[in-house]
């Protein structure tokens, strides 16, 4: 019996699932690229007095940690079980930090939140290009050169080869690669959307 495309496409998206849920985090605590980058995202959340925040991919728990001792009310799902477990040993006081992903029903396990925060996940997305078409002026592509988490180190051309497959026009890859982190970032555009 042959299978049909949506069979293969529920089967490679279970594979990946699969994969996610043993990606490995090795330590707890913040990165150098998590402590560059909070200023800037301090700034974009506002004050976080009793506001909530949804983190997705959490990965060991230290950014949600943080944010939560900001004063965020903080929530969010991680594929990774190692993750999860990891997080759980280094911030037991972060209760709403659970296993899953955006392929869920997220608003009916979780509710509604004030902020989505979503620092590390675009390569892990299924359908990648459906969060830049969503929210085309929030999302910002970004590697974590010079790779120093991989066993195997990915050609830095392949992943630029990806951009024109999330962002197929060249007014979003203009904002993935120059308004959205000049806004992000605070320093002045370049050039003009073509």
């Amino acid at each position: 019996m042959e299978r049909t495309e949506d069979e293969s496409s529920r089967d490679e998206f279970q594979a990946m699932r699969d994969g996610l849920a043993t990606y490995p985090h090795p330590e707890a605590g913040l990165t150098p690229y998590n402590a560059y980058l909070l200023p800037t995202v301090e700034r974009l959340l506002g004050p976080p007095a009793g506001r909530t925040l949804f983190e997705i991919g959490f990965g060991n728990g230290a950014v949600a940690d943080h944010l939560a001792r900001k004063g965020f009310r903080v929530a969010g799902v991680e594929p990774s079980r190692e993750g999860l477990a990891l997080t759980r040993s280094s911030y037991p006081h972060l209760e709403r930090l659970e296993q899953g992903s955006v392929y869920e029903p997220l608003v009916e396990r979780f509710g509604r939140f004030d902020a989505v925060l979503s620092l590390e996940v675009i390569e892990h997305l299924y359908l990648p290009r459906k969060l830049v078409e969503t929210a085309p002026d929030r999302v910002i592509w970004g590697t974590d050169w010079p790779h120093p988490n991989v066993k195997v180190m990915p050609y830095d051309g392949d992943l630029v080869d990806l951009i024109p497959l999330f962002a197929p026009e060249p007014e979003l890859q203009c904002k993935l690669l120059v308004d959205n982190p000049a806004r992000l970032f605070d320093f002045p555009a370049t050039t003009d959307a073509p």
